[in-house]
């Protein structure tokens, strides 16, 4: 008998079976993939392999303000391939090594659920042998979109995120489905190598409900870099290479060398054997509480496959409050301190309430907003032409911090800071105290603290 089966070895999954089993929990991960899910495979990771390859590659271009006279610079594109594997499989056996270090059995196969008693659950894999544990933990993920558009099918040149990775070079001409965060980061490294790019939003701005100050400067920038932007338009059919779009009421179509189409991802929540045990789903997810609880006791859910928020540290964070109410630790999943990136060039990075969020749940906030130019290492670091900003918002009764907004490089590595000051429920004044390293971009966030 189990004390706790996993099902999926992503960022909830692999974090899961650490913690339980460094808990001296019995545990089991089933995975049919590969150990570290989409997030170290497809997504997350080999995509900032290569923004990194293209942000190195344009500096290196564009780098006579600070002396540099490159000459012949290229790209090859088999070495950066060799590397973004390299990657993945180093992080892979890091993960494995972990794992079997705290003694969790992992299985690579399917698995699904074949019933409930008092005892706890039944569970089968692929392979047709049969587990009973006391407790599960569901941690599936999730899968691109996939839209019924005319055509789509039939395409040969339409790719999703994992498809698009895959390509041993990069389109000359790739038509972006979807200005979300995959869309945009896709058109920073394509646009940053030169290749053209058109992106076809249904929305009337890119980045989805983030900060609209933060995606028009974004959208500037790409296009600045060569993106074409077409919001507010939606796809009709596709015809091979060529994506039919209505904008401003007027049916037209641009023709590209490939498609990439990321408009979200759905839960994989089929063939999990949910219904066997009566636990509340839907195809957009599995409904969990803030201990990360189906309606099903024992049974647990954690990731993209709640659909709560679809990033990696979430997903991460909920395993880990799903396993510490496993252990009678109980800790509480708060969403409101969770940041969210885009590794664009420049990085936008978010965390908490934004102005309009704030807006509409009636709260009175002080806004604070600071150009990056009046950081000493960004001027002394960054070219010229480059803009950026801090933004901090806190609840104007109490002073409490509530949001903040960073455009720019390194934005997300100290959006950190702010997301430990909203989750400690800090006020403005105790930002103001804290000391950050000089010079930092990060000074920035105290410098507007004073302004609140």
């Amino acid at each position: 008998m189990l004390d706790l089966a996993i099902i999926g070895s992503g960022p909830a999954g692999y974090i899961a079976a650490e913690r339980a089993a460094g808990a001296g929990k019995k545990t089991v991960l089933f995975e049919s993939f590969q150990i570290g899910g989409t997030c170290l495979n497809v997504g997350c990771i080999p995509t900032k392999t290569l923004l990194y390859a293209a942000k190195r590659y344009a500096h290196a271009l564009y780098g006579e303000e600070f002396g540099i006279q490159a000459q012949n610079v290229t790209m090859d594109f088999s070495i950066l391939h060799k590397r973004m594997e390299t990657v993945k499989t180093t992080l892979r056996s890091g993960v494995s090594s972990l794992l079997k270090s705290k003694k969790v059995e992992i299985v690579q196969a399917k698995a699904s659920l074949k019933g409930r008693s008092a005892e706890g659950f039944a569970l089968v894999d692929s392979k047709g042998r049969d587990y009973q544990t006391a407790q599960v933990i569901i941690a599936t993920g999730a899968s691109p979109a996939r839209p019924p558009i005319p055509g789509a099918k039939d395409s040969d040149k339409l790719l999703y995120s994992a498809g698009f990775l895959a390509l041993k070079r990069p389109p000359e001409k790739t038509v972006i489905i979807g200005g979300g965060i995959i869309g945009l980061e896709f058109a920073c490294y394509l646009s940053l190598l030169g290749k053209k790019v058109e992106v076809i939003e249904m929305m009337p701005q890119i980045a989805g409900t983030m900060d609209s100050e933060a995606a028009t400067l974004l959208q500037d920038r790409l296009t600045a870099t060569g993106v074409v932007f077409h919001l507010s338009a939606r796809v009709t059919r596709i015809e091979g290479g060529k994506v039919f779009y209505i904008e401003n009421d007027k049916e037209t179509s641009v023709e590209g060398d490939a498609i990439l189409l990321s408009v979200g991802r759905t839960p994989n929540v089929s063939g999990l054997g949910l219904e066997s045990v009566g636990c509340d789903f839907t195809p957009r997810g599995i409904k969990v509480d803030e201990y990360a609880r189906t309606n099903v006791p024992g049974l647990y859910a954690a990731g993209d496959v709640t659909n709560r928020l679809q990033l990696a540290h979430f997903a991460s964070r909920q395993a880990r409050v799903a396993v510490s109410h496993i252990v009678g630790k109980p800790e509480l999943c708060r969403e409101s301190a969770i940041p969210a990136v885009i590794y664009t060039d420049p990085e936008v990075a978010t965390v908490g309430l934004s102005e309009l969020q704030a807006k509409a749940q009636g709260i009175d906030v002080t806004v604070a907003k600071l150009p990056l130019f009046m950081s000493g290492r960004f001027v002394a670091e960054m070219e010229s032409s480059e803009q950026g900003f801090v933004k901090l918002l806190a609840d104007k009764t109490s002073g409490r911090l509530l949001g903040a907004v960073a455009v720019g490089t390194y934005a997300s590595e100290y959006i950190a800071a702010a997301s430990v000051a909203i989750e400690a429920e800090l006020r403005a004044c105790d930002l103001r105290e804290c000391v950050i390293a000089h010079p930092t971009v990060g000074e920035l966030l105290r410098d507007a603290a004073d302004m609140l």
